[in-house]
């Protein structure tokens, strides 16, 4: 029995090893996603709310006053954290559907929906509109990031009005490629226009980080707000 000790405790280390990454697993692929789902939700109804009552933009943790990031933009300022746009992708329907757009690339951004890039343009204006999401855990809406084909059309809503992208050309380059989100991207070449960009951004591969893999689309139509693209309303009337 003495000698069983020892073979004994490492079975028991090895279980005790297996369920560990198993709860990490779960922790990881389950609860991380439910609890960016939880949050994008509110982040998009007070967002909606506030839409209601005139406002651009939902403030979603405090006084935007008090916090750094301000990027202005005529009469508009969207601070740090500030949520101020809903993006909708028909191709990836079930993952990027009124996904809320919040000021900022932090975790605290991308765990509650997509985030903006400080500094580039706004839906519509000239320049690159360049937004990230998670692919794979906190809420993963880029999870079917390869699904996405030259010709996709990509909606952006705001408080005034409806954006509609056409996605052009992608790339997968490395994380300190930040040039994708220039104004005018130095490497598209002349096949994509680069008056009015967006860009989508994302990891590469699903479960890792060793490359960056990049939408580029150019917008091709504005809506006013109360007119949504029928592409949308179609959309809307099936989910």
């Amino acid at each position: 029995m003495q000698q069983r000790r020892p073979l004994h405790w490492l079975l028991v280390l090895s279980v005790a090893g297996m369920l560990g990454l198993v709860g990490l697993a779960l922790h990881q692929e389950v609860w991380t996603n439910y609890a960016a789902h939880v949050r994008a939700t509110s982040v998009r109804e007070h967002l909606l709310n506030d839409w209601q009552r005139g406002h651009a933009v939902s403030h979603t943790s405090g006084d935007s006053h008090e916090r750094s990031g301000w990027i202005r933009t005529g009469a508009r300022s969207v601070a740090q954290s500030d949520a101020f746009a809903l993006l909708y992708i028909p191709r990836l329907v079930d993952h990027v559907w009124a996904t809320p757009v919040l000021e900022g690339v932090n975790p605290q951004e991308l765990d509650s929906g997509l985030g903006h890039y400080l500094g580039t343009a706004l839906p519509g204006e000239q320049g690159n509109f360049a937004v990230a999401g998670h692919r794979a855990t906190h809420g993963e809406p880029f999870a079917y990031f390869d699904h996405l084909q030259s010709g996709d059309r990509v909606y952006v809503r705001t408080l005034s009005s409806w954006f509609v992208y056409v996605l052009d050309k992608n790339l997968m380059v490395k994380p300190k490629d930040v040039w994708v989100i220039d104004p005018q991207p130095g490497q598209l070449g002349r096949s994509v226009p680069s008056d009015r960009l967006i860009s989508l951004v994302t990891c590469d591969p699903r479960w890792g980080s060793a490359r960056r893999w990049v939408w580029w689309g150019h917008l091709v139509a504005t809506h006013p707000r109360d007119e949504p693209p029928l592409e949308v309303r179609n959309l809307q009337v099936r989910k």
